[in-house]
């Protein structure tokens, strides 16, 4: 592998000229510096990261904080996660998982300070408000995709507007009694979803379908099932459903089928997410499209410019409407 030395011999200046320059320094001429630049690229120099990270005292690593239940099996979260990875990696960053070491007991800013972290990406988190704070009072800077309450530092599907628009497209289908099956009513996003719920049916005067006493915290097939048979116990001709995920929706079409009742003939279901599922399942589901690859890629984008010290503003990304075979006009 070539080195400095090799490099500073054959552009005959010092070592220190050399690692200036590699390194960023302004106190070189742009000539000394052309011509090493364009040495070091004949060479096929590759700076070595970690002694860039010493003369810098900086790293180039994003610090990640994944604390899901599901893992990475969560296939919304690693969804962006990957196109998150994918723009990091192209900008020179890499990856690191935090986690809270209950062994060394060190908390995630000083896992950051050890690495040299200036930014953080939390995709979730047990102590939203907390992290944050502590991390961006010791000058990291914080994106967070999945927070319990509204955040400046958030960056999200516009929860509203999706929820709304998957309710245009049931109302405009001719649907007037719709169930709501709503996800985890501790979150930002469950509550964001929710409310888009209640605003849409008070505006076009429809009947409130959903059980306030439900929260489905885990998003599972087994809540989208139980809660669907609540909804069917408790009111009578509901003609579609609009789920908070489409595994929510899996669990609902499962229900429907155990009662005799045809989707989307009896009853349309709406999902939430567009995960693959959406094609697998029958009838292929129907449901809101969140834009996973520009989710991940706008996050990383932000978080690189991102000041600690600046007061930022949320982040909402547009959704789109998939039609499938789950929704049909209501006759």
């Amino acid at each position: 592998m070539i080195s400095v030395q090799e490099i500073a011999r054959i552009a005959n200046v010092s070592q220190s000229t050399v690692s200036k320059v590699l390194n960023g320094y302004s106190d070189v001429s742009q000539k000394t510096r052309d011509k090493v630049l364009a040495i070091a690229q004949q060479m096929g120099y590759v700076p070595n990261a970690a002694a860039i990270s010493l003369v810098k005292n900086k790293s180039n690593i994003i610090g990640v904080i994944y604390e899901v239940a599901s893992g990475f099996s969560n296939l919304f979260f690693s969804s962006i996660l990957e196109a998150f990875r994918m723009e990091a990696e192209a900008n020179g960053y890499t990856l690191i998982l935090l986690s809270q070491n209950t062994t060394s007991q060190k908390t995630y800013w000083m896992q950051c300070l050890s690495h040299k972290i200036e930014s953080v990406f939390i995709i979730s988190t047990r102590d939203q408000s907390t992290v944050e704070s502590e991390l961006k009072n010791h000058g990291i800077s914080v994106l967070t995709l999945d927070p319990m309450k509204e955040s400046a530092n958030l960056i999200a599907t516009d929860n509203i507007q999706a929820i709304r628009l998957s309710l245009e497209t049931l109302y405009n289908l001719g649907h007037r009694r719709i169930a709501f099956i709503q996800g985890s009513l501790g979150t930002y996003i469950g509550k964001s979803r929710l409310m888009g719920y209640l605003d849409f049916i008070k505006e076009h005067q429809l009947p409130s379908l959903y059980i306030p006493s439900i929260s489905n915290d885990s998003y599972s097939v087994q809540e989208g099932y139980d809660t669907t048979n609540a909804l069917l116990d408790q009111f009578a001709s509901v003609d579609a459903i609009a789920c908070c995920s489409d595994v929510l929706a899996l669990g609902a079409i499962y229900a429907l089928q155990d009662r005799k009742l045809r989707i989307p003939e009896d009853v349309s279901i709406m999902g939430f997410d567009d995960l693959r599922l959406c094609e697998i399942v029958r009838p292929k589901l129907s449901t809101i499209h969140q834009d996973y690859h520009k989710l991940g890629k706008m996050a990383c984008e932000n978080l690189l410019t991102r000041n600690a010290s600046t007061q930022n503003q949320p982040i909402l990304v547009a959704a789109s409407v998939v039609i499938r075979a789950s929704t049909r006009k209501r006759l």
